[in-house]
């Protein structure tokens, strides 16, 4: 199970690197191309190919680490941790199912891997329902839970009457 994680984490760690590199090769590809177009400096006709592979090497190096290798990393990254708060939810309601836990506790529970807005319920966030939690097993005081349940909306305002 951690094998897949490594796995990922190296690709993306391999094609981090690669970003990085891409730039320093462009670098010397264009280092190349000067001493190329320096080399050829009585024939003018010639400096203009040497200067061309000059700076298409800068522009394919920022190319390739810009728009191909970083963006791949920072996919690679994002999934690997998605995969591995999948697996702790896997993890957590296994555990919780093998302790008995409620089923209604367990869907609280698990509610906290879920994004806020894909969250059923009335919109509680994540720390709200394990302070709940922790207050229904006796954990924390009644202050804790006061400090950071959400504010109630203000009562609509009452019409003044005038007596007839």
């Amino acid at each position: 199970m951690t094998q897949s994680i490594q796995r990922e984490e190296s690709s993306e760690r391999i094609f981090r690197a690669m970003g990085e590199a891409a730039p320093a090769f462009g670098l010397i590809g264009t280092l190349v191309g000067l001493v190329q177009m320096m080399a050829q400096l009585e024939d003018p006709s010639k400096i203009g190919g040497a200067m061309a592979v000059a700076l298409l090497t800068t522009l394919y190096g920022a190319i390739i680490a810009n728009l191909i290798c970083i963006p791949i990393a920072d996919k690679l990254e994002t999934k690997a941790i998605q995969d591995r708060t999948n697996r702790e939810l896997i993890i957590d309601s296994v555990l919780g199912i093998q302790r008995g836990e409620n089923p209604r506790v367990l869907v609280e529970l698990l509610e906290a891997y879920t994004k806020v807005d894909r969250r059923k319920g009335n919109g509680e966030d994540a720390r709200s329902i394990q302070v709940d939690r922790r207050k229904r097993s006796g954990s924390i005081e009644d202050r804790e839970v006061v400090a950071v349940a959400k504010p109630k909306a203000a009562a609509a305002p009452v019409a003044n009457r005038r007596a007839n």
